[in-house]
């Protein structure tokens, strides 16, 4: 009986004793895996880049749903690094931009925000500072229906 023929018909049987061999050997085999991956460390970065590559739809999903469950951490996060890193972001905020120069949404410039009437980027400014996201698209609204009939009456 060749080994595949004798795999095959025991496919079972040999995962089971797989199995029981990782549960009585987990912290030997978990340092092996660290022994290894240090001693490999590019070659590990890499194999880990390409299969992230490879499934980036999966790793999306993954990212969206920490995020989703970590909003505060997350923003955290973001705050203490634009703090750390002012110029970095800054920098990356102009290469954005220009890059995507017609996306005004995507550039925090949302429809009254990029107007020039200073009553406008006033009132949405103060209830940026203090309002609950629903209230502020409400708000958002507001303001445009504002410059849409002061445009109508010129």
């Amino acid at each position: 009986m060749s080994t595949a023929s004798y795999r095959a018909a025991n496919r079972e049987k040999i995962n089971a004793q797989k199995r029981a061999y990782c549960a009585a050997n987990r912290e030997k085999i978990n340092a092996q895996k660290r022994a290894y991956c240090e001693a490999n460390r590019e070659k590990v970065r890499a194999i880990g880049r390409a299969y992230c590559a490879a499934n980036r739809e999966k790793f999306r999903a993954i990212g969206r749903a920490y995020r989703a469950a970590n909003r505060e951490k997350v923003r955290a996060i973001g705050r203490a690094y634009r703090a750390a890193n002012p110029e970095k972001v800054k920098a990356r905020v102009r290469a954005w931009r220009a890059a995507n120069p017609g996306n005004l949404a995507a550039q925090g410039r949302r429809g009254v925000t990029s107007l020039t009437d200073s009553y406008v980027r006033s009132q949405l400014a103060a209830t940026k500072a203090t309002a609950p996201p629903a209230l502020i698209e409400a708000k958002r609204i507001q303001l445009k229906l504002y410059r849409l009939l002061k445009d109508l009456s010129k």
